[in-house]
């Protein structure tokens, strides 16, 4: 019996989901308020919302 190929969407969301705990941590080593954490934020978010549509779209 072959088993079938993955959902390469659900590959794709295991990758971002890695991508975002990465930046999360490095969100965590800027201190607030500093020149390069607002950037880190702003992927943080672009990412997350990225990965809700695909959650979505997997649902």
């Amino acid at each position: 019996m072959v088993m079938p190929e993955p959902d390469p969407r659900r590959i794709r969301l295991a990758e971002m989901r890695e991508r975002l705990l990465a930046l999360g941590k490095e969100i965590e080593l800027e201190p607030f308020g500093s020149a390069a954490r607002d950037p880190l934020v702003n992927r943080f978010a672009d990412l997350l919302a990225l990965m809700l549509e695909l959650r979505q779209e997997l649902e």
